[in-house]
Formats: structure tokens, C-alpha cells, sequence
């Protein structure tokens, strides 16, 4: 539950109505730590395709972090956080088997303003279509919240 403090601004000096009122507040306060270390978090899943260039790639477009990017990658591969680098991940409720041969900077544990809580993201190789500013060919389950996933 929020509360509402009536404040009076004098000359740039803020006057708390009462002082007393204010301070039985500061137990409601609920600091929420944003950092987030590890990876023992709900999953987000997305999609990318280096052929397209641009944010789907760093420099060489060629390349995944294991080596070459090859074509049987694509739907069964991608980033994933550098401490899974040539793990396997599973999704169950998408039924999705991830081969970790990639990662990037994005491609870890952080703060989700959306899911309001820590999550880890993992990124699955895809082949998709430019139209215009538009990507098209995406799965269904792009950018799901995803509670359960594990190592094989």
C-alpha cells in the first residue's frame, strides 16, 4: 500500500506536516536490489539471425564465440550466458533444447523493468527476414518469460 505524505514547500525548505507521521512510514519502504548476480533467475528468450547484421552480430557475422557460425545452428543454438559457453539448456514449456555456442553482452543476468525482477536472457539462433525497419519469422515464444529451464 502507498502512502500519501503531504509535504509544504517554503522557499525551496520541505516541512513534513509532521515529523512523527513520517517516520512510522519508513518501515513500509521496500528497497528493491537490482543487481543481479549468477544465474539462477527466470529466463527470457528472444531470437537473433547474424546475417542480418546490425545488433544481431559484433564485427564478424561469420562467427559465433565457439567459431564459425554453421547452418545447422540455426533453432537449436545460440547465446547464452559465458558460464553456460557448450552447455545444453532446456525450456519445458516451450519445448525448446538451446546448444550454448554463442554469448554476448547483453546475454546474462539483469534487471527487467518489464518482468520487474531479475531475469537471464538467452538468445536462439533463427533465421528471420528484414522488411523494411521490420523483422519478420520470429517463434511464437519470442521474448516469453520463461520460469523453468535447466541445464542437460
Amino acid at each position: 500500500m502507498t502512502k500519501v505524505i503531504p509535504l509544504l514547500l517554503i522557499i525551496g525548505t520541505i516541512f513534513p506536516p509532521d515529523r512523527t507521521d513520517l517516520m512510522d512510514l519508513l518501515p513500509d519502504i521496500e528497497f528493491v536490489d537490482k543487481s543481479c548476480s549468477g544465474i539462477d533467475y527466470p529466463a527470457v528468450m528472444s531470437v537473433y539471425d547474424p546475417t542480418l547484421g546490425g545488433w544481431n552480430c559484433d564485427d564478424d557475422c561469420t562467427t559465433v564465440s565457439t567459431g564459425l557460425l554453421e547452418d545447422w545452428m540455426y533453432e537449436v543454438a545460440g547465446a547464452c550466458p559465458m558460464e553456460l559457453l557448450g552447455q545444453t539448456v532446456y525450456f519445458p514449456a516451450i519445448d525448446h533444447t538451446l546448444e550454448c555456442v554463442d554469448t554476448g553482452p547483453a546475454i546474462k543476468a539483469s534487471w527487467s523493468e518489464r518482468d520487474n525482477q531479475c531475469v537471464v536472457y538467452f538468445d536462439t539462433l533463427w533465421h528471420l527476414e528484414k522488411e523494411g525497419e521490420q523483422i519478420l519469422g520470429a517463434p511464437y515464444w519470442n521474448w516469453w518469460f520463461l520460469e523453468d529451464w535447466g541445464t542437460k
